[in-house]
């Protein structure tokens, strides 16, 4: 369970943002959750608090009672690992084939070869890959470049699968398939947070949402809600 207990931030610096104030906020394990709002809402900043990247002015973060603020630097490697993520502009390695991009992942993880060679081929034909293993990322459109960072996120298990605007660059069609996936790996037991601007798949999927305005839970808003463009 994800939770944020009365969490302010407030970067540093004389023009310094604040950025969240007293936020509030509960993610039980297995939800579909969206965060929505307009830039500089703190969508961003959550993320970072989330992944250990920044640490809380005030309040704390904790994941499943652990104070992910208080975590030294060598404790976070191994925190990370509870979490895949995915971002809007795929973040793949463009000398690696498919292949390699998702068994990367599992290297870092301490994965062997057989191991890699039994699960990633299964994976990659799940997001309907299976014929582009031996594929590079620029041989590939954008949705299958998506549907790779997604396997690559989530090759080890991870308890927590986070999107950032994973959307932002895919047409209608593709969308809806990175959405359909993201959906069927919640239904496997992942918890699934997506951030994003997309108001009409928010509609679409009607799963909860909760948007956030001015550093704050504005509103949240329970499985089947509908959000005003």
């Amino acid at each position: 369970m994800i939770e944020f207990r009365k969490v302010s931030k407030k970067y540093d610096g004389p023009n310094g943002v604040q950025a969240l104030s007293d936020l509030t906020l509960t993610i039980r394990d297995g939800e579909f959750v969206f965060i929505i709002g307009d830039s500089g809402a703190g969508k961003s900043t959550l993320i970072k608090l989330l992944m250990g990247e920044e640490k809380p002015s005030e309040g704390s973060v904790l994941v499943d009672g652990v104070n992910v603020g208080k975590m030294t630097s060598w404790q976070l490697p191994r925190y990370r690992r509870h979490f895949g993520v995915i971002f809007q502009d795929f973040r793949l390695l463009q000398d690696y084939t498919v292949y390699d991009n998702v068994a990367f992942a599992q290297r870092v993880a301490g994965a062997t070869r057989r191991g890699m060679a039994k699960r990633i081929p299964k994976l990659l034909a799940h997001v309907g890959l299976e014929d582009k293993q031996k594929s590079f990322p620029s041989q590939l459109s954008g949705g299958e470049q998506q549907r790779v960072a997604l396997a690559r996120a989530v090759v080890n298990g991870p308890q927590y699968l986070l999107a950032d605007e994973p959307t932002g660059n895919l047409d209608p069609a593709n969308s809806a398939e990175v959405m359909r996936l993201l959906e069927d790996f919640n239904r496997s037991g992942t918890t699934v947070i997506v951030v994003t601007h997309d108001v009409a798949m928010v509609n679409q999927l009607r799963k909860r949402v909760v948007t956030l305005k001015d550093g704050q839970v504005f509103t949240d808003i329970s499985e089947g809600g509908y959000q005003h463009a």
